[in-house]
């Protein structure tokens, strides 16, 4: 067992962790979520011990910690990267192990895709002797592809020992988490079951909150009334004369109005307590009751895109002979594996980049959405507002957007170099979403962004009556948007 016991951690004024208890044991695999920035990496380095805590405790029950972190600095050669490891036949085992079986140890890395380096770190972990019986891992789907992620889920799902990761993949989650733990705002809350669980079980939460805290409102005005008439019959008794009350004595009618007065007091006093525990009651936080809508809409036969015989290159030979087309509002997909170039296809498509042969028509009138992984779209010289005003002047439009997609009004004033990825990749949504386009091409849009920005896109994605074009290794995005049908890169012929 590992794990951390009312643990605290603040830097500067930020407190990030907040009296917080977790625990991982064997055979357990649990997803950590929450948004980006709210302490998820801080938790596993004071796990790790690379960070220490204000407060509280790290636990720690003879296990051995592998740690993958989100970015890892690799030797130039695989052989490189097990520089503290010998003899060779331990580094070859722990290639097998990760899948990199029969891999030349002169290699270079840079010769590796995203999904290799991550099998090759996860490799440099499991060569140590003892090997790891907790592993630790950040956002370990990160630039790789579908074939990678499928690996990564047997690989953990075979793993021995205890797995606490952090990833915002919902499918990734639901094919491997026993366990969900939010992390929110410096708290830690807890969930049985995958991410689908989680999720429900956050929406009936979320719920049960709002009806109970309209519930609270209904009864404080109730009480408040009942406070008020007592209030209002008591100075009716402090004022009564005793002129009215001819068939009582002076003395008798002064005891009975004293005991009336107290009474009232207690009565009062009783609802002035219960009314100051009603006003403790804070306003649960939901969404924002508006949604962001895209513009843009095409008849359904209208021809959106047509690409005939289209090959390309990009250095080497990726595919040939492509023939497609899009019409109307239909929702494509790009498949292939990476490096197989789905991205050149994008850019074909957006007009950045010119086919090595074929033609490439887009339809009459069709105004093209681009997203590239590069976030190439944005005026690094400029604020984010004034990225933002390139595309409409209507300043309610253009807060409203923002805030929903979490770019807060101090990020506004913000130039791009300024932002992290994420606020990043969401300026460049937010610029798309202002925009009035009739097909919008992505290429991995969710990258980089948290579960809660995923879900906003899925959102506004899902009510567009344009045509999309889309490359992405989320699998859960891609249920949400409703996939019509793809287009393979594999340097396949054929007609889609």
């Amino acid at each position: 067992m590992i794990g951390l016991q009312r643990v605290s951690k603040t830097f500067g004024e930020k407190k990030i962790l907040s009296d917080i208890s977790v625990s991982l044991n064997s055979g357990e695999v649990i997803a950590l979520v929450g948004e980006n920035g709210a302490g998820k990496t801080t938790l596993l380095k004071l796990i790790t011990g690379e960070l220490k805590p204000d407060s509280g405790q790290v636990l720690n029950d003879n296990e051995i910690v592998g740690y993958l972190p989100q970015e890892t600095i690799f030797g130039d050669s695989i052989e490189n990267c097990f520089e503290k490891v010998t003899p060779v036949w331990q580094i070859e085992r722990a290639l097998e192990l990760v899948g990199l079986k029969g891999k030349n140890l002169e290699t270079k890395v840079t010769d590796l895709s995203g999904g290799q380096k991550t099998r090759l770190a996860l490799g440099r972990i499991l060569a140590h002797d003892p090997q790891p019986t907790v592993l630790l891992l950040d956002e370990p789907t990160n630039n790789i592809d579908s074939e990678g992620r499928n690996w990564l889920i047997e690989f953990i799902r075979s793993f021995a020992g205890g797995v606490l990761l952090v990833s915002h993949d919902r499918h990734f989650i639901n094919q491997v988490a026993s366990k969900v733990i939010e992390l929110d705002n410096g708290q830690l809350h807890q969930y049985g079951g995958d991410y689908d669980f989680y999720r429900a079980q956050k929406q009936v939460e979320e719920e049960a909150r709002v009806k109970k805290y309209e519930e609270t409102q209904v009864e404080k005005k109730r009480l408040e009334k009942i406070r008020q008439d007592k209030v209002g019959f008591m100075d009716k008794v402090g004022t009564e004369s005793f002129d009215k009350i001819k068939h009582e004595s002076k003395v008798k009618f002064n005891a009975k109005k004293n005991t009336t007065e107290k009474n009232l007091g207690k009565q009062i006093g009783a609802l002035d307590s219960r009314l100051g525990q009603l006003e403790e009651a804070e306003r649960p936080e939901v969404a924002p009751n508006y949604k962001i809508y895209l513009t843009g809409e095409t008849p359904s036969p209208k021809l959106i895109v047509r690409a005939q015989e289209i090959s390309g290159a990009y250095g080497l030979p990726l595919f040939q002979n492509l023939n497609f087309e899009i019409r109307g509002n239909e929702h494509v997909r790009v498949v292939g594996s990476n490096g197989s170039g789905k991205s050149t296809l994008l850019k074909m498509i957006a007009g950045i980049l010119e086919p090595d042969a074929g033609t490439i028509t887009i339809g009459v009138g069709v105004r093209v959405g681009y997203y590239s992984q590069e976030i190439s779209d944005i005026n690094m010289e400029l604020t984010t507002l004034a990225n933002l005003r390139e595309v409409t002047g209507d300043q309610t439009l253009i807060h409203r957007q923002a805030k929903y997609l979490g770019l807060i009004a101090d990020e506004l004033h913000k130039k791009p170099a300024e932002l992290s990825r994420g606020q990043l990749t969401k300026l460049a949504i937010a610029k798309l979403i202002l925009n009035d386009n009739q097909i919008l091409i992505l290429d991995e849009p969710t990258n980089h962004l948290d579960i809660a920005s995923r879900e906003r896109i899925e959102a506004a994605l899902q009510h567009y009556h344009g045509a999309i074009l889309v490359a992405s290794h989320d699998e859960y995005f891609l249920e949400q948007i409703k996939i019509d049908k793809e287009i393979p890169v594999l340097g396949q012929r054929g007609t889609i």
